[in-house]
């Protein structure tokens, strides 16, 4: 099962949130619209604890892995040379 949600759900809900500029609220919302499609795919209820249904089945907080994907996105982007000359900095 987590291996199909990683593979068809996962890539959806993070679907060019890269570039998108999302708030604390929005990050929320998005863990919880994970947490209740992961429910209703399993037919557990609504009130069942997210935290350790995520941790048992080995799936990361949706929120957690588009900060990943932003942060190589941006360190992608400092790495290149134009763009380090530019800004003065440099990829340690």
């Amino acid at each position: 099962m987590a291996h199909i949600w990683k593979a068809a759900v996962q890539p959806v809900l993070s679907y060019a949130t890269q570039s998108m500029c999302l708030c604390k609220s929005d990050f929320q919302a998005l863990d919880r619209t994970q947490s209740r499609l992961l429910k209703a795919a399993l037919g557990l209820s609504k009130i069942c604890k997210n935290t350790p249904l995520l941790q048992a089945l080995k799936i990361h907080k949706i929120s957690d892995l588009i900060s990943g994907y932003t942060l190589s996105l941006l360190k992608s982007h400092f790495s290149n040379n134009s763009i380090s000359r530019k800004f003065n900095y440099q990829v340690q």
